[in-house]
């Protein structure tokens, strides 16, 4: 007799294989010369954690809810980001970042890099936020930017803190962009939360998606 028989599998011949697993499991090899188990199925590499959507947001914000020891790394997958747009006509709307330590929002000391696909470069060695893009993001019908962004072992206590990514930006002149950035605190302690927000105005709407990464 072959197939399932009450709660084990069974195949002609050989016998009896494993029990049932549980809702989620697979059923899988356990080697040669070993029965079949079922198993945890994983979930890769990545591992989705959260997503929020923004509509008119002040900022989009991931801490420690989200951000623990289980990962080392993680992954901020941002997809059409669109800054409040007001009045006529292109408008300065930069993309920032801040980190979290010890209880409160760090405001100064931050050292950052961007650059686009044209090797127009904006540095800065003291400033009150990350910048991720030399290109103000563009707010009018159609105009959007998408990120991918790396955030290394942020409740480490060894190293300064860090993050580096890149993007496609329709900037403020309807001009498709390629970005790349780094940025970080100079701080060792661990971050408590980090925030993603508009220089000016709101966030008018976009998707912010957080995933660990097994290492």
């Amino acid at each position: 007799m072959s197939g399932i028989v009450g709660s084990r599998f069974n195949i002609r011949g050989s016998g009896l294989v494993g029990s049932l697993g549980t809702d989620g499991q697979v059923f899988t090899s356990s080697g040669a010369g070993a029965g079949a188990v079922f198993e945890a199925a994983g979930g890769g590499a990545w591992n989705h954690l959260v997503t929020t959507t923004a509509s008119d947001d002040d900022y989009i914000e991931f801490d420690t809810t989200y951000i623990t020891s289980t990962y080392k790394v993680y992954k901020i997958i941002i997809s059409h980001l669109v800054p409040e747009k007001t009045g006529d006509g292109p408008q300065p709307a930069e993309f920032w970042c801040q980190f979290k330590h010890g209880g409160s929002y760090q405001t100064s000391g931050y050292e950052w890099a961007t650059m686009d696909h044209a090797s127009t470069r904006i540095t800065s060695t003291s400033s009150a936020q990350i910048q991720l893009t030399p290109d103000n993001l563009g707010g009018d019908t159609g105009e959007n930017s998408a990120w991918e962004i790396t955030l290394d072992d942020p409740l480490g206590t060894a190293n300064d803190k860090g993050l580096r990514g890149m993007s496609m930006n329709y900037n403020q002149d309807n001009e498709l962009s390629t970005d790349w950035c780094v940025g970080g605190s100079h701080a060792t302690t661990a971050i408590d939360a980090l925030k993603f927000y508009i220089e000016t105005g709101e966030i008018e709407s976009g998707r912010f998606s957080l995933y660990g990464i097994t290492t």
